[in-house]
This record gives C-alpha cells, sequence and structure tokens, in this order.
C-alpha cells in the first residue's frame, strides 16, 4: 500500500505515474493525446487537484528543505576566536598556525574542565563515580591518541604537519566539552 501511495504521489508531479484509486484498482495512464481514459468531466477535477496537490508537495518539499538544510549552527566563541587568529596575516606562518591551535586547544580544556565541575554537580554519588571513572579513561584515550598522531605526524616531515598534530588536541578536547555539554543540557532541561 505504501508503493501504492508512493506511486500516486508522483503521478501529482509525473503525469505518466499510475495512481491507486479509491476501490485499490490503478488508473491508466494517459492515453497519446494525454487524456486519462475516464469522463472529461472528472478529468477537469482531476487535473484541477493535481495542480493543487503539486502547488502543496512543492510547498511541503521545499518547506522541509529549510527546515533540514536552512538552518545554521552557532559558532562557539572558542572556534570563532581561533578562525580570527588562523585568519590573521601575523599568523599565516607554522609557529603563528601553532600557537592559534595550542590557544584554542587551552580554551577548549578550560571548558571542559568547566562543564565537568557543573556535571558533576547534577550527578548523584553512584553516576559521580561513573563519571570521575569515564573521565580517567578518556584522559588516557586523549594521552595515548596524540601520542600516535604525534608519531604519524613526524613521520611524515615538514612543518605543514606540526599545526596539524597540535590540531589532534585541540578537536579530542573539544569534542569532550561538548559531550559533558550535552549531559548538562538533557540534565537540565526541565529546570
Amino acid at each position: 500500500m505504501f508503493i501504492g501511495w508512493l506511486t500516486c504521489i508522483s503521478a501529482v508531479l509525473l503525469p505518466h505515474s499510475l495512481c491507486p484509486s479509491t476501490d485499490g484498482q490503478r488508473m491508466l495512464p494517459p492515453s497519446a493525446d494525454g487524456q486519462m481514459p475516464i469522463a472529461s468531466v472528472v478529468m477537469g477535477k482531476f487535473k484541477k487537484k493535481r495542480k493543487h496537490m503539486r502547488t502543496r508537495l512543492t510547498t511541503l518539499l521545499l518547506l522541509t528543505f529549510l527546515l533540514v538544510y536552512g538552518q545554521t549552527e552557532e559558532k562557539h566563541p572558542i572556534d570563532i576566536e581561533l578562525q580570527k587568529c588562523l585568519d590573521s596575516k601575523e599568523n599565516f606562518t607554522t609557529q603563528g598556525m601553532t600557537q592559534c591551535v595550542i590557544k584554542a586547544a587551552d580554551l577548549w580544556d578550560m571548558e571542559l574542565n568547566k562543564n565537568y565541575k557543573t556535571l558533576l554537580e547534577l550527578l548523584n554519588k553512584e553516576q559521580k563515580e561513573q563519571l570521575k571513572e569515564s573521565q580517567r579513561q578518556w584522559i588516557k584515550f586523549r594521552d595515548s591518541e596524540m601520542e600516535f598522531s604525534h608519531s604519524v605526524y613526524n613521520q611524515l616531515g615538514g612543518t605543514m604537519w606540526i599545526p596539524i598534530a597540535a590540531r589532534t588536541r585541540l578537536d579530542l578536547t573539544k569534542q569532550r566539552a561538548q559531550e559533558l555539554s550535552d549531559y548538562i543540557s538533557t540534565l537540565t532541561m526541565n529546570q
């Protein structure tokens, strides 16, 4: 039945499609002269309904597209500052870019610590212990990932890999800070 209704919807957009009728039978596609093999009075109403349906579907599709793709995610102030730092002429060097990334990573680390403390205050005793253990494991993962990342990028040689290697800490720390922030948002949404 679902396929039948998809076919019906496509009949509104594509005149050669088949559309299920109310009795479950399929109407025939238009003949060579473009007319459906039904009475002309009904055909006039069908064309009018099809025109209105096409307008409604087009509007619905546009609204869906705008809702899905038209929303822009706000950038976090740290990301805005990082972009400003990277865009400044003084930081067009490897050292300048690396310093921008390190500064942003430090800011994300402060954000992570703030979120961690806030989240701890919202949890019960058992959850606090779970978060503490989770954070200890995350720190081990972060350090191990940074060590691996640096070994890969150092092997490649060239100065362009230095800011990319520095970016590993930034990305990991930012992700964890946002994860903790999401927990806070979830726990406080009804307050």
